[in-house]
């Protein structure tokens, strides 16, 4: 995968490339261990709820250093999972 080991990674951006269900699930395991990418875009794509979920899962327990995990336009995603991304993102800010 192209980050597994790509610690110079600090900014993806993959908006608008019709990403959905099991292609994003992938992305989250491969972030466990990135400790220099701040900037995540996953804008306009077709993410689902369950794939929100594992973000957010990754936010809260594995990586710490995702700032910003840009998920607008992703209209399968319920506002409360939108939210608690922002917010875990804003965490990580804190953090350091």
């Amino acid at each position: 995968m192209l980050f597994l080991n790509n610690h110079r990674l600090r900014n993806l951006h993959v908006r608008k490339n019709n990403i959905k269900g099991e292609e994003i699930l992938h992305i989250p395991p491969t972030l466990k261990d990135n400790t220099n990418l701040f900037y995540l875009d996953l804008k306009d794509n077709e993410i689902e709820n369950s794939c929100a979920k594992a973000f957010i899962d990754l936010l809260e327990e594995w990586n710490y250093f995702i700032e910003d995990l840009v998920i607008k336009g992703n209209m399968r995603i319920n506002q409360n999972y939108k939210e608690t991304i922002i917010e875990e993102c804003r965490k990580n800010l804190h953090i350091k």
